[in-house]
């Protein structure tokens, strides 16, 4: 239950990332600090060919606009520059991850990577029909495998880094509980006994959302970001 929260920090890190008003020229981070999503410059017309480079690694646009306009057309966002610059967001944080995993000699199952290649092919009866959905989201068969190898490998990071985040113990969920109010929505506070066990989910989440948000500001502020978008 742990590492399934746990890896949901990267998606909830992208999506929550702050707004700014006009995105910073593209420079090496002075420093680790909570990222900013620019919604106010326009898009490049016409968009360039790579949307960022991380540490010199290119991010394809044709990826950042099959992501974007997936999240338009399922209504997750409303806003084109949103969901373009979210999406792009995403796959930088993504970037920074898989780098730090590779640098700590992290590696998925190369059977475990086929497996997962092989579940999402099954859907489709034909080779044109699963090649014309890859296409869709920037990719190709290869490209395909090398994504899924990516997923792997940062989740077996984001295990690594699970494993650092303490449990809260009993005296500090008595803390929390004795500092929420007596009653809110005009019902009374419920017992410590019935809500120890979602006080300690609730609390430990955060935790490790804390922990995931700390590891990423660390990443970007000694990494070189470039974004064109």
């Amino acid at each position: 239950m742990a590492r399934k929260t746990f890896a949901c920090a990267l998606l909830l890190l992208a999506a929550c990332a702050r707004r700014e008003s006009a995105a910073p020229t593209a420079q090496a981070s002075a420093g680790a600090r909570p990222f900013e999503l620019d919604t106010t410059t326009p898009l490049k017309d016409p968009l360039p060919m790579v949307a960022a480079r991380v540490n010199g690694h290119e991010i394809p646009t044709s990826q950042v606009v099959a992501a974007a306009e997936t999240a338009l057309r399922q209504g997750a966002v409303k806003e084109k520059i949103l969901a373009y610059r979210q999406a792009l967001n995403q796959y930088v944080v993504r970037e920074l991850l898989l780098e730090e995993a590779l640098r700590r000699g992290l590696a998925p199952d190369a059977a475990a990577v086929e497996r997962a290649y092989d579940d999402a092919r099954v859907a489709f009866k034909d080779d044109a029909l699963w090649l014309e959905e890859l296409k869709k989201q920037g990719l190709t068969a290869r490209g395909f495998r090398e994504e899924l190898r990516a997923k792997q490998t940062v989740s077996l990071l984001l295990s690594e880094e699970a494993e650092k985040v303490k449990e809260p113990t009993d005296s500090e969920l008595r803390e929390v509980y004795a500092k929420l109010p007596e009653q809110q929505a005009g019902r009374a506070k419920p017992a410590f006994e019935e809500f120890q066990g979602s006080l300690r989910e609730q609390l430990w989440r955060t935790r490790r959302e804390g922990h995931m948000q700390a590891l990423v500001n660390r990443l970007r502020g000694r990494a070189r970001i470039e974004t064109f978008l």
